[in-house]
């Protein structure tokens, strides 16, 4: 079991009107099929997302109250939609989201307000250590919440292997400093992890049937491997017995193949070949030289049909 905890840069879409990155849902799917997976979202990273995705939308209602409010100027028609509040569309936003975990099964760890050792955070945020931003900006307070909630997982599941997705550099370097874990840019880097080692243990366990499995079943001089306790060998002679002792039947050109050093044929017209040093023709058979005999059949025998 693996467990996995996103930051906001892997879930919102590049797109201000769409909820989600497209390649979020089919990705933690794909990934699902390779490793057994948990995955969490902190609280923190929820109301980010929803926050930042109500700003773009109060922009374009306030946009469009300002259209509207012209159009009804000029139509005297009234839209209904100027009801609409912004603290509507970040509750709306809010629980779109919860929806979205909970389809796709992620879990939302809450800000452990209580077991924060604020001293230490407050220290942190005046010498600008990370997660926050160094030089003149104050910015990272949110990221430091993140990082909390991160590290409580970790508590939580010490002897998986947890993986933090976020594209933030002050972040990786403090969640690094913080746990033992593995910090990736995004989801797709995740799975490619993912995909690598599962080649690697696919390779192992095709190296135990190729190579291990193989000698347990057959190894030359080892009377114990499954071929020579099981006795294999002589229940082939057995069955296959008049197969084995039959002399299989040769055309002329399998023996051209088979004694490459003896023999070479050559078509003379239409009415003589040479095979080796033997000249053939329709009306006269001269003899085979012995390289090319076997069990009283010879080459010139095998001319036959054709002569």
């Amino acid at each position: 079991m693996k467990t996995l905890v996103l930051d906001s840069n892997s879930i919102l879409s590049p797109d201000s009107f769409k909820l989600l990155n497209p390649h979020v849902e089919s990705r933690l799917a794909e990934c699902r099929t390779l490793e057994a997976i948990q995955v969490f979202l902190p609280r923190t990273v929820l109301v980010e997302v929803s926050y930042k995705k109500a700003v773009v939308l109060e922009k374009a209602l306030n946009d469009w109250k300002t259209s509207g409010s012209h159009v009804a100027n000029f139509s005297k028609i009234i839209p209904s939609s100027q009801n609409i509040t912004t603290e509507q569309l970040k509750i709306n936003l809010y629980r779109k989201y919860l929806n979205w975990c909970k389809l796709n099964k992620v879990s939302i760890e809450p800000t452990p307000i209580n077991t924060i050792d604020w001293k230490r955070l407050i220290t942190n945020s005046l010498y600008r250590k990370a997660p926050f931003s160094d030089g003149k900006s104050e910015k990272g307070f949110r990221d430091a919440l993140i990082l909390e909630s991160f590290v409580v997982i970790a508590k939580k599941f010490p002897d998986q292997e947890i993986t933090l997705i976020t594209g933030d550099k002050r972040l990786t370097e403090a969640a690094k400093e913080r746990v033992a874990c593995e910090v990736v840019e995004d989801i797709d880097a995740f799975l490619s992890i993912l995909n690598l080692r599962h080649w690697h243990v696919t390779s192992a366990r095709l190296e135990i049937f190729t190579t291990k499995a193989s000698r347990i079943f057959f190894e030359e001089n080892n009377p114990t491997c499954l071929f020579e306790k099981t006795g294999i060998l002589p229940l082939i002679r057995k069955q296959y017995e008049k197969a084995l002792k039959a002399f299989p039947e040769v055309s002329v050109f399998d023996t051209i193949e088979f004694y490459p050093n003896f023999l070479t044929f050559v078509q003379i017209g239409s009415e003589k070949v040479s095979v080796g040093s033997s000249m053939y023709s329709r009306r006269s058979l001269h003899s085979v030289p012995p390289a090319v005999t076997s069990k009283g059949t010879t080459l010139g025998l095998m001319f036959s049909n054709w002569l």
